[in-house]
């Protein structure tokens, strides 16, 4: 009897409540009530703060680019390798980029990264001036001189220059010292003596034999060559220079701009003298 009632409760509550939606159903629509929200022409970016930070981006693609490019070049011989510096240029900026959407106030933010881009490219600029002779320096007055000069006039095709000194293995031969001035004269020096090539060839050689050492031993008219590999002095013909063998002045030569790579006196053959200088070749 409870279960016939509950089931008769239940039949009765869905009744009135259909009917009561049938009823909400049937009664016609007011006009008063509407559920339209007011829409606007859209578009709502501002666009000179677009323009503010991509001109801030651009700058700095333009000069990490030629960052990149300024650190192959010279930056090995002036102590300030690529390795260090295209991270700076580029992640530093980032950084900034990334704080300049997120704060909310947009000044405060397009400021931080005008900020954390300029920072680090005028150190760069700053100690690479110093390091570097006064033909090389940029954004002096005398540089942006010239370049407002040439701005907007159309350059000749340029031409690959190859200088002597890059003749030659691929052997990259770089001073090493307290001060960067002093190792990039004592590489400039070098690679002005005509047995720079010649030592260049005679350390590829060296390398490619697996000598731990080598021994120029000179006579009245020629220069002896002995490897040191695994422990045993062996007897060496490296060959030097592609048109001529290796005689007493070009050893002579060799021996100049290996001891000014080492910032050592080069006509001092008596004394002991001792000097290091890096050797890359193909990356080690």
């Amino acid at each position: 009897m409870l279960k016939n009632l509950t089931w008769l409760a239940a039949a009765l509550l869905v009744l009135a409540g259909g009917g009561e939606l049938a009823a909400q159903d049937a009664w016609p629509a007011s006009s008063l009530v509407t559920n339209e929200i007011a829409r606007g022409p859209g578009f709502y970016f501002a666009i000179w703060k677009l323009v503010l930070l991509i001109v801030v981006v651009w700058i700095w693609i333009k000069s990490a680019d030629w960052v990149g490019r300024d650190t192959d070049e010279i930056g090995d011989a002036i102590g300030m390798p690529a390795r260090i510096w295209n991270p700076i240029i580029v992640f530093v900026p980032l950084l900034g980029f990334l704080l300049a959407i997120t704060i909310p106030i947009f000044f405060a933010g397009w400021a931080t990264m005008l900020v954390l881009y300029a920072a680090p490219f005028a150190i760069y600029v700053v100690q690479r001036n110093g390091k570097v002779t006064s033909d090389k320096k940029v954004f002096t007055p005398d540089h942006l001189k010239h370049w407002v000069a040439d701005f907007g006039k159309k350059k000749p095709k340029e031409r690959v220059i190859k200088h002597a000194w890059q003749a030659g293995p691929p052997i990259e031969m770089v001073a090493v010292g307290p001060l960067q001035n002093e190792n990039q004269h004592a590489l400039i020096e070098a690679r002005q003596s005509p047995g720079f090539v010649a030592s260049k060839y005679l350390l590829n050689d060296a390398i490619v034999q697996r000598a731990e050492r080598i021994m120029l031993e000179y006579t009245a008219d020629g220069v002896a060559v002995r490897y040191q590999i695994d422990g045993v002095w062996v007897n060496a013909t490296p060959k030097v220079d592609p048109k001529k063998p290796l005689d007493r002045p070009l050893g002579d030569a060799i021996l100049t701009a290996l001891k000014r790579l080492c910032h050592l006196k080069a006509q001092e053959r008596r004394a002991k003298q001792e000097g290091k200088m890096r050797v890359d070749l193909e990356g080690s």
